[in-house]
């Protein structure tokens, strides 16, 4: 099984190809728009994302290298405008979705899968700001996309 966990910074998960646009220790430095370049089409299983600060759906090589009926996984809090703006959700404490918003994953080749707090799991229970502020644990959330 193929995982990236694309825009990883200094937060990487063993069990993944780790990508930022910033080198590290054990990162793999690309841009996520040019992820085409180091994995071919339909060749990911999973791509986990955590607190993302641009990733679009339009601009990204995402949807191309994820398998059909592959997951998108996207881990951030409602204070970052971009997982704001890709939550299925009005507020941040509400679980009813947003039609509209179901529609835009429909348009951009998704479909929506799961919305609720991350597992249980400490390498998914933790994520940073960018500019590395540690992100209060409580105040996570993960949505779930699959490729359709």
């Amino acid at each position: 099984m193929k995982i990236l966990n694309v825009g990883c910074g200094d937060d990487i998960l063993s069990c993944a190809d780790n990508t930022d646009v910033k080198p590290g220790t054990g990162v793999i430095v690309v841009d996520a728009g040019n992820l085409m370049s180091l994995y071919p089409k339909d060749s990911v299983d999973v791509i986990i994302m955590k607190s993302p600060r641009h990733f679009p759906f339009e601009g990204s090589d995402a949807k191309e290298v994820l398998k059909p009926g592959g997951l998108l996984v996207i881990i951030g809090n409602y204070s970052n405008p971009f997982f704001k703006s890709v939550w299925p959700c009005k507020d941040k404490n509400s679980l009813k979705v947003n039609l509209e918003v179901l529609l835009t994953y429909t348009e951009n080749g998704f479909q929506y899968v799961s919305h609720d707090q991350p597992p249980n799991h400490p390498a998914l229970q933790t994520s940073k700001t960018s500019n590395g502020s540690e992100i209060e644990p409580s105040t996570l959330k993960q949505l779930v996309l699959r490729k359709v």
